[in-house]
């Protein structure tokens, strides 16, 4: 294995990018026959947050390999002391895993970015997330994304679960709810108006007083089962357009 700077000599990094990879040791470098991809292999005793690998890796794209539509990607590989933990590693790189999922894995950082955490045993990490068709679609995949973050770069062997909590309404959900149904009022008292003066044109046809609110109640019970499976179905709509979205 050779230091990071004695493979890539002529890499030119700024000074607060090059201290993180002074120490840093290449184990293997290699590219796919397509040369779409380009894979550097470190090995580091000191964690290296996302952000910084990012800007890393675009200056190997532009400064070593300059191939064109070609991609480079570190895979960092930690050797840590034993103070650290799956807690530990956590706190300091949970913000590095939501960058990394927020630029590869967009719908499982949506999933995650509002999302608690907590080990409530030393190898067992529990999240609490918003309740949804996605939460529960893409639970398998976030499993597997973390149980081989880390032990692939930590070492550490991990259970993932989830608590699904319900979704909070929002201002402006209750606001929306509270404009529908005074917009369902509105549409109730027109139509009762509607009935009565249509009542008002039955009288010459000779209905009694008990015919005519026969009706107008038949009548009205139609219209607000019809309003009800309008609303309902407008809701579940959007909830699953919301969903996909």
């Amino acid at each position: 294995m050779h230091k990071f700077f004695e493979v890539f000599k002529t890499l030119k990094l700024p000074e607060d990018l090059a201290v993180y990879f002074e120490n840093v040791e290449v184990t293997k470098v290699s590219k796919t026959s397509t040369n779409s991809l380009a894979r550097v292999y470190i090995k580091s005793d000191r964690v290296i947050e996302k952000p910084i690998i990012f800007k890393v890796e675009d200056a190997l794209k532009r400064q070593i390999f300059r191939i064109s539509n070609m991609d480079v990607r570190i895979v960092d590989r930690y050797v840590l002391s034993k103070q650290y933990t799956p807690q530990t590693v956590m706190d300091i790189y949970y913000d590095s895993i939501l960058a990394e999922l927020e630029k590869y894995w967009t719908l499982e950082y949506n999933l995650l970015k509002n999302s608690q955490w907590e080990f409530v045993e030393e190898d067992r990490l529990v999240f609490t997330i918003e309740d949804s068709f996605l939460a529960h679609q893409y639970a398998e995949t976030l499993t597997d994304y973390f149980k081989k973050i880390f032990l692939n770069r930590f070492g550490f062997e991990i259970d993932v679960e989830y608590q699904y909590a319900k979704k909070k309404e929002s201002q402006y959900e209750k606001e929306n709810a509270y404009k529908i149904n005074l917009r369902v009022k509105e549409i109730e008292n027109n139509i009762i108006a509607a009935q009565e003066n249509a009542g008002e044109e039955t009288d010459k046809k000779g209905l009694t007083s008990s015919q005519k609110a026969a009706k107008k109640a038949e009548a009205a019970e139609k219209q607000k089962a019809a309003r009800v499976a309008f609303f309902a179905s407008d809701n579940r709509g959007r909830e699953e357009l919301k969903s996909y979205s």
